[in-house]
C-alpha cells in the first residue's frame, strides 16, 4: 500500500532540507522549482529524518497520473487556463515572450485549484502548476506555462518542475 501527497513539496518545506534554497517569502507556499537530483536528494533526507520510506512516483504510476492529469490540465493552472479559452498550438508560439517575461510569477500557492481524485484520495495540481518529477528524471502533469493538448499521447518538455512524494506503507 502507498500514500501520495495531496500537494507538491513546497518552497518552505524544501528550505526546511536545504537553507540555500532561495525564494521570495511571499511564495512560500508555491511548489519548489527542482532539478531531479535536488528532488531524489530530498527523498533521501526526508525518508533518513522521518524513518518513513518515501519516494518519488515511479513511471507506471507517473503514466496513470499523467493520463488523470491532461483531463483535468485546462482548468487547472496551465497556459490554457491562463489564456481563458481553448488555444491552438499557434497561438503558443505567439505568446511565448509573454509567458518569458512572467517567469514563476504564473505558478500558484499549492492547492489553488480544485483536486482530482485517484482512488480514494484528492490531490491537488495535478494537471498543473508545476509538471513532476518521477524516480527515472521524466515528468508528468503539466506546468503554468505549459500547453496542453488533449489529443497529445506524450508529455512536453515542462518549463517549470517540483515534485511530490509517494510514501510507502
Amino acid at each position: 500500500s502507498l500514500s501520495i501527497s495531496i500537494f507538491e513539496i513546497t518552497n518552505a518545506q524544501f528550505a526546511a532540507y536545504n537553507p540555500d534554497h532561495n525564494y521570495a517569502p511571499v511564495h512560500a507556499n508555491h511548489p519548489a522549482i527542482v532539478t531531479p537530483d535536488e528532488a531524489k536528494n530530498y527523498v533521501t533526507w526526508i525518508t533518513e529524518r522521518t524513518g518513513q520510506t518515501y519516494r518519488l512516483p515511479n513511471d507506471q504510476e507517473a503514466a496513470r497520473w499523467h493520463k488523470l492529469a491532461r483531463k483535468v490540465a485546462a482548468k487547472e493552472n496551465t497556459l490554457n487556463h491562463w489564456a481563458g479559452y481553448d488555444l491552438t498550438w499557434e497561438e503558443v508560439h505567439m505568446l511565448a515572450d509573454e509567458l518569458d517575461q512572467l517567469g514563476e510569477d504564473m505558478i500558484r500557492s499549492v492547492g489553488s485549484f480544485l483536486p482530482t481524485t485517484i482512488g480514494e484520495a484528492h490531490v491537488y495540481d495535478l494537471g498543473g502548476n508545476v509538471a513532476e518529477l518521477t524516480e527515472s528524471g521524466t515528468t508528468y502533469g503539466y506546468s503554468a506555462a505549459d500547453y496542453v493538448d488533449p489529443a497529445a499521447t506524450d508529455n512536453q518538455s515542462p518549463k517549470f518542475t517540483g515534485f511530490r512524494l509517494v510514501r510507502e506503507e
